[in-house]
């Protein structure tokens, strides 16, 4: 399966690594199909209680949630772009969304809440839409991408909106799971910022990234190539410590094609889509 490359593409070819690149801190154990979906997928979490992991397929306008016990799969939105980047609630029992919708000629975006009890999805107005983006979802402090592309804060309690970045373009914003730092996409680097605004940001070089460790040290994330500039022919996965601010490669693998990996809840294993096939794996994690 072959699928074009999302957003702002990174050419492998063309990529020089800005940070330290340490060879052999990290490992990657032996990689276990998790799922075959039908159609492919683009993104995948597992819950905090380590029983489900909700994905979304290669459309974007379309989220699976899949029992890891019963092996058993349910699709439970479909949608606008809801498949992007969906996010879990601390409890478990429900799956964020964000979905675009046509309302008197505009285009707006919605927030929808799947109760996975229940099995009903449902509008909600408590949680900004652009604020989903795959990390444990926080209904006081909200962080994303405002109209200007500048990197803000919404703290709900205050009901304020405070600028972190305003002079350069973001993207693809992912809030750390102890709420400290935000990590970014500004043209093909990543950024971290310190959420409070006490520390400086600082670039941990060229990057696309999807998710945080659950001890909020390590990011993870891959580079991807292409050979006509248009199709994905390859890709690795990547892991950046922002304590010693070094990347390491923890994939080499021709015949997969891996992208868009997270982290399970107890930061021991990895997920991750083969663009390839379209399946999901995971695979056992180690820090030396």
């Amino acid at each position: 399966m072959k699928h074009s490359i999302a957003i702002i593409a990174i050419s492998l070819q063309a990529l020089t690594l800005q940070a330290q690149v340490n060879t052999a801190a990290t490992q990657l154990g032996k990689a276990k199909i998790i799922t075959k979906p039908k159609g492919g997928a683009q993104y995948v979490f597992e819950s905090p209680n380590a029983n489900f992991i909700c994905y979304s397929g290669t459309s974007l306008n379309t989220v699976y949630v899949h029992n890891l016990k019963k092996k058993k799969t349910k699709l439970i939105y479909t949608g606008t772009n809801c498949g992007y980047f969906p996010a879990w609630a601390s409890n478990s029992g429900s799956v964020y969304m964000r979905n675009k919708y046509k309302q008197e000629g505009k285009y707006l975006i919605q927030t929808i809440n799947y109760n996975l009890a229940t099995g009903t999805a449902k509008p909600n107005t408590t949680i900004l839409p652009q604020s989903i983006n795959g990390a444990i979802v926080d209904e006081n402090t909200m962080v994303y991408i405002n109209e200007k592309l500048q990197l803000v804060k919404y703290t709900q309690e205050t009901k304020q909106t405070v600028v972190i970045e305003a002079n350069k373009q973001c993207y693809q914003p992912i809030v750390s799971p102890n709420k400290q730092h935000v990590a970014v996409h500004i043209g093909a680097d990543v950024w971290v910022y310190d959420i409070t605004g006490n520390t400086p940001a600082y670039s941990l070089g060229q990057g696309l990234v999807s998710a945080w460790s659950p001890n909020s040290q390590y990011l993870i994330g891959h580079f991807d190539e292409s050979k006509d500039g248009h199709e994905i022919s390859g890709s690795e996965l990547y892991v950046f410590n922002i304590v010693t601010k070094t990347k390491t490669k923890i994939t080499n693998t021709p015949n997969i094609v891996e992208m868009n990996p997270s982290f399970s809840a107890n930061g021991k294993t990895v997920y991750y889509i083969d663009s390839k096939t379209g399946f999901i794996y995971n695979s056992p994690i180690t820090f030396n």
